[in-house]
C-alpha cells in the first residue's frame, strides 16, 4: 500500500470516530431532555380552577401575577388571597386545594404524579383538601408549618393557621389525618374529629381531640364541602350541621328586615300619636293597650284646661287696654272747658 493511501486510511478512521463519538454525545443530551421535560409535564398540572377576589401568585424570579382561571402554576409559586377571596386549585387530576380568605401558601411539588411528594406550606389562613384517590407507593401528601406537620394518603380535611397567635386547627370530614408536632410521634385523627394545637416555637395541644362542631366550621367552606358531597362522597361532620348552619347565617340577614318595616308601618295608622303609641305597643302586651290609651288622651285635656285660660286672658286684656285709650282721648279736650273746672268746686 503506498503511502498516500495508508494516510487516507487514517483519516476515514478519524473521521468515522468523531462522528460516533458525537452520535453519542447528542444521544446523552436528547434522552436528559426527555427525562426532565417529561418527568415535569406528567406532574405538575397545577391548574387553577375557579377563583373569586383579590388571588396573587408570586413566582420566583417573575414577580406577582394575578391569578386567573385555567392558570398553569409551578412548583413553589406562593398563593394569596385577600378577605373575601378563594381560590381551587386542582392538581394531578384527582387532587383538589381550596385556600379561603386571607391566605397564604406555598405549594411543593416534586416527583411525578403516581409517586411524587406534595408539600403545602401554610403560613395563614384556611386550606380544605380532597384527595380523591389513594396516594401511589412513594407519594405522599403534606401540610407543612415551622413546627407542625399533617399528612394524609386519601382523605378530605380542613387545616386552618392563625398567623397572629400561632395556632393550628384541624377538621377530618373523611379517612385519617396524622398530625407531628415538633418531630413527634404522629397522633391520629379520624373523620369526625377536631384538634387545634400552638404551632410555635414550643407546640402543645390546645384541644387535644374532640368532635366537629358548628363553632369551629368554616362557613366559607361549606358551599365547597356541599359540592364534595353531591359527587358521591359521604362526609362526617360530627356534631355540627352545615345545612342548618348556612340557613340560620341567611335567616339572620333578612329576618330583621322583614319583621320590623310591618311594625313600623301598622302602629301610626291605630294611634292618634305616632311617638309613643308605636313603644307601647312593642313593650306592653294587647290588654294593657286600652288603658294605656286612655291616659295618654286624658292627659292632654288635663294639660289643655289650664293652658286655654292662661293664654285667652293674656290676649283679651290688650283688647279693654286699647278701648279706654280712645275714650280717654277726648278726656283732655274737655279739660280745658268750663265743665271741667266746676266738678272742683263743687265737690267742697
Amino acid at each position: 500500500m503506498t503511502e498516500k493511501a495508508e494516510k487516507d486510511k487514517g483519516k476515514r478512521k478519524k473521521i468515522g470516530i468523531g462522528a460516533a463519538a458525537a452520535a453519542v454525545v447528542l444521544a446523552m443530551i436528547v434522552t436528559v431532555a426527555l427525562i426532565s421535560g417529561g418527568g415535569s409535564e406528567t406532574y405538575r398540572s397545577i391548574r387553577i380552577v375557579e377563583t373569586a377576589g383579590g388571588v396573587t401568585i408570586d413566582r420566583e424570579g417573575v414577580g406577582l401575577l394575578e391569578a386567573s382561571a385555567n392558570m398553569n402554576l409551578v412548583s413553589n409559586d406562593r398563593v394569596r388571597t385577600e378577605p373575601d377571596a378563594y381560590v381551587v386549585l386542582r392538581l394531578d387530576e384527582d387532587k383538589y386545594v381550596m385556600l379561603g380568605e386571607e391566605g397564604d401558601m406555598r405549594i411543593e411539588a416534586e416527583g411525578d404524579a403516581s409517586g411524587g411528594r406534595t408539600a403545602i406550606h401554610l403560613e395563614a389562613g384556611s386550606v380544605l383538601n380532597e384527595i380523591q384517590n389513594p396516594l401511589g407507593q412513594g407519594a405522599s401528601y403534606e401540610i407543612i408549618t415551622p413546627n407542625a406537620t399533617m399528612s394524609v394518603r386519601g382523605t378530605v380535611f380542613e387545616a386552618r393557621k392563625d398567623p397572629d397567635s400561632d395556632t393550628m386547627e384541624v377538621l377530618v370530614y373523611e379517612g385519617t389525618v396524622a398530625v407531628s408536632l415538633g418531630g413527634g410521634e404522629p397522633a391520629l385523627y379520624q373523620k369526625g374529629e377536631y384538634t387545634k394545637f400552638s404551632a410555635g416555637e414550643d407546640p402543645g395541644f390546645l384541644v387535644e381531640r374532640s368532635g366537629i362542631t358548628d363553632e369551629v366550621m368554616n362557613v366559607q367552606m361549606l358551599d365547597r364541602l356541599e359540592q364534595i358531597q353531591e359527587n358521591g362522597r359521604p362526609l362526617d361532620f360530627g356534631e355540627a350541621d352545615p345545612v342548618a348552619l348556612a340557613d340560620s347565617g341567611q335567616q339572620a340577614g333578612t329576618s330583621v328586615e322583614e319583621t320590623i318595616p310591618p311594625r313600623a308601618s301598622e302602629e301610626p295608622a291605630e294611634t292618634e300619636n305616632p311617638v309613643t303609641s308605636p313603644e307601647i305597643a312593642r313593650t306592653e302586651p294587647p290588654s294593657q293597650t286600652p288603658s294605656v290609651r286612655t291616659q295618654v288622651t286624658e292627659a292632654p285635656r288635663q294639660t289643655i284646661a289650664p293652658v286655654i285660660p292662661e293664654t285667652v286672658a293674656p290676649g283679651e286684656q290688650p283688647e279693654p287696654a286699647d278701648d279706654p285709650e280712645p275714650e280717654e282721648a277726648p278726656a283732655p279736650v274737655r279739660t280745658p272747658e268750663p265743665a271741667g273746672t266746676q266738678k272742683p268746686t263743687d265737690a267742697p
